[in-house]
Parts: structure tokens; C-alpha cells; sequence
């Protein structure tokens, strides 16, 4: 057997990372999810809601699994590039910073507006600039929320990155077992939380993912409607 080139080790290394922090990401805005369509007032309830809120988190589980897939194809296709796995890493990163940053701001902005932020909304505050859209977005991300909206994300990274060194462990067999479940998991996750949004009927502005709703409101209908 050929030994393992250092490039190999790395596309292998970077590609799990990506691959549990994308699987934790999901689970996150699972518990972001649930505190929308299930809201508690006890950390009890909070808890018994979670798996309320994973089977309405269709759209957040897209969303995650086509960056986590895009970021895998991109890596493989670069992987003799030290620079563009590089890279191909760092968008990663940051794609995931901003949806859950964006998905634990979307659980106040559905609060205070019903539905998920919008283009036209942006507009209608003129782009963040009037005292009423800033207020809006303070209230959404405030001190003590930013902090626990920092520590979630950290330990998504922590936890993501230490399951990646702990697979890296695992044999031939045991990768292939491991990676075979979570792609089955995975598959059966979007079969299973599709079917429960439509045979529930949930309302859209509960259950979309809000980065997708921002770009659907800006490309479908661009002209503000609160303004018309």
C-alpha cells in the first residue's frame, strides 16, 4: 500500500472538519428553529421543543447540506492547491458564521415582524440608516443575546473540530461505516423533516430558512409593498 501524501492528509483532515461543523451548524439552527415554532418560557420547555424544532428545520438542513457538498466538490477539485483549500475552507467558515448568526437574529426579527427580514424591509428602513431599523436590529442582537449567540457558535467550531480529529482516528472500515450512516442520516433527516413542514402545513415565516427568504424577496419582488 502506496503511503498516504501529505495532500491527501489534509484534503482528508479539512474535509471532515467541514463535514461535522456543517452536521452541528444544522443541529443549531435546529434549537434556533424551535424557539420559533414552539416557543418556551422554561429551559425545560426550551428542551422538550428541540425535536419539534429539528423536524421544521427542512429549509435550514438544505441550505446547510448544499454549502457543506459545495464546499467538499470545490475542496476535492482543489486539493492540490495548498491557497485555494485554503480558501475553499475559509468561505466555508464564514458561510456558516453567517447563517447561524442570521438564524439567531431571525428568531426576534419573526417576532417583531412576522416573517423572516426582507429586502423590502431593508428598504422601507432605508437601509438600516432610520432610528426604527436600528432600533429594530438592536433589539434583535442585544448585548446578552450577542453573547450567548458568540458561545453557541464557539462551541459549534470546538465540538466540530475536535469530532473531525476523532474520526480522523477511526480505520478504514470504521470511516467508511461513519461516513455511509451520516450520509444515510442526512438523506433520511431532509425525507423526514420535508414531509413534516408539508403535513403539518406550517406557515412560511416560521419555517424559512431567512438567508433564502432575504434572497427571494430581493430577486421575486424588489419594490417595497409596505411602501405601496
Amino acid at each position: 500500500m502506496s503511503p498516504i501524501s501529505a495532500r491527501d492528509v489534509r484534503f482528508r483532515r479539512m474535509s471532515l472538519q467541514i463535514i461535522c461543523t456543517g452536521l452541528l451548524s444544522w443541529l443549531l439552527l435546529g434549537v434556533y428553529r424551535s424557539i420559533i415554532v414552539d416557543p418556551q418560557t422554561t429551559l425545560g420547555g426550551l428542551v422538550a421543543s428541540i425535536p419539534k424544532g429539528l423536524a421544521s428545520s427542512y429549509y435550514d438542513l438544505v441550505v446547510i447540506a448544499s454549502m457543506t457538498v459545495t464546499a467538499l466538490i470545490l475542496l476535492f477539485l482543489l486539493k492540490a492547491s495548498r491557497l485555494g483549500s485554503a480558501v475553499v475552507f475559509f468561505l466555508f467558515y464564514l458561510a456558516v458564521l453567517v447563517s447561524l448568526s442570521w438564524g439567531f437574529a431571525n428568531i426576534n426579527l419573526v417576532k417583531m415582524l412576522g416573517e423572516p427580514f426582507t429586502f423590502q424591509w431593508l428598504v422601507y428602513g432605508d437601509f438600516l440608516q432610520n432610528a426604527d431599523a436600528r432600533n429594530a436590529m438592536g433589539d434583535a442582537l442585544n448585548f446578552r443575546e450577542v453573547a450567548i449567540l458568540s458561545v453557541s457558535i464557539a462551541l459549534v467550531l470546538v465540538l466540530g473540530s475536535a469530532a473531525a480529529r476523532l474520526w480522523l482516528r477511526l480505520g478504514v472500515i470504521g470511516h467508511r461505516v461513519l461516513l455511509g450512516a451520516l450520509v444515510l442520516g442526512v438523506a433520511g433527516a431532509l425525507v423526514g423533516t420535508g414531509y413534516h413542514v408539508h403535513a403539518e402545513a406550517l406557515p412560511a415565516a416560521k419555517i424559512d430558512n431567512p438567508i433564502v427568504h432575504f434572497v427571494e424577496s430581493a430577486l421575486l419582488s424588489p419594490t417595497p409593498v409596505v411602501l405601496t
